[in-house]
């Protein structure tokens, strides 16, 4: 998945802006397949670099359980399996899916925000 600079801008922009509802975000997409973030990763706004670290983390025990695991994941937070398999050979792979993680999510918070306040 090559990013537009409209959509990664806008991406990271939620996660400088409003982080806590990214993490949000986060936390709803990883429990959905059973992965719990840390308790309070969703009471207080971090900082990009540490929800980076924690999600960073987390896919990799996701990772280490298993790769169908982390598709379930992918496919809960909208990420192309294709662009999954773009990434896996590429020696920071994790750093990528990391990445394409938080940006969708980020994403998803814009969308609601934009679109939720036009009803």
């Amino acid at each position: 998945m090559s990013f537009s600079p409209d959509y990664k801008n806008v991406a990271l922009e939620q996660v400088y802006l409003t982080p806590l509802a990214v993490q949000q975000q986060l936390a709803k997409d990883f429990a959905q397949v059973g992965q719990a973030l840390p308790e309070n990763f969703t009471n207080k706004d971090l900082r990009p670099s540490e929800i980076t670290a924690i999600v960073k983390e987390k896919i990799i025990e996701i990772l280490e359980q298993g790769e169908q695991e982390l598709l379930q994941l992918l496919y809960i937070i909208d990420i192309p399996e294709k662009d999954f398999f773009a990434i896996l050979p590429h020696a920071d792979f994790i750093d990528l899916l990391t990445e394409r993680v938080i940006l969708r999510e980020a994403y998803k918070v814009y969308l609601r925000n934009k679109f939720g306040q036009e009803r």
